[in-house]
């Protein structure tokens, strides 16, 4: 799909802002258990799971490294997170991402 916005935006791709809404986000120093359970709901393997942009899971390292390597795949801008529990459980992997 990124391929296509690419083709279609061209020259003014660059100006684009990309997004994705994160449907599960869990932070946990249980990463490998958690991706089991949510594996196990969605019928997913473990490993699509981890790495899939719709998915957090993860201590704060691990969530802001995988939130970095989303960037560069993806060129991911900014995620829509859903509640107010998941913005505040993401508080810590934002101020590490922002050097703070």
């Amino acid at each position: 799909k990124l391929a296509w916005v690419k083709e279609a935006a061209g020259e003014r791709y660059d100006e684009l802002e990309l997004n994705t809404l994160v449907v599960a986000a869990t932070h946990t120093d249980d990463r490998q258990g958690t991706a089991e359970g949510i594996s196990a709901l969605f019928g997913s393997p473990v490993e699509d799971v981890l790495d899939s942009p719709h998915v957090w899971i993860g201590d704060t390292p691990q969530l802001a490294d995988a939130l970095r390597a989303r960037r560069e795949r993806w060129d991911l801008s900014y995620y829509v997170l859903q509640g107010a529990e998941a913005m505040e459980a993401m508080a810590p992997v934002v101020a590490e991402l922002a050097g703070t």
